[in-house]
């Protein structure tokens, strides 16, 4: 039970970057229709890829307060992930931009 933190922690980061691995593979966004219709891009493909390092950056985030939480201070690692998923969004707000 002491490593609960820890072991959510990198299974969220598992499973965002299996998300971004199939996006980044097929090259097509896996979104439901009703998100699929309110973005414009030019370049579909670039869109899907460039989402993907985006998703990949915030997965990063679950991964180090993971790292940070097998240390057992649980302030430290929560606030590296809030630190980290509002860096992780305005990084990934930079990478999808290019691609719009």
């Amino acid at each position: 039970m002491e490593y609960a933190y820890s072991m959510i922690m990198f299974i969220m980061a598992g499973a965002l970057l299996l998300y971004a691995g199939l996006t980044a593979a097929t090259k097509k966004l896996i979104l439901p229709y009703r998100y699929t219709v309110s973005y414009k891009a030019r370049d579909k493909k670039l869109y899907a890829t460039q989402f993907a390092k985006a998703i990949a950056v915030i997965a990063a985030a679950f991964f180090i307060s993971g790292l940070v939480g097998l240390t057992k201070i649980y302030v430290l690692a929560v606030i590296l992930l809030i630190a980290g998923i509002i860096g992780g969004i305005i990084i990934a707000a930079r990478l999808v931009k290019k691609a719009m």
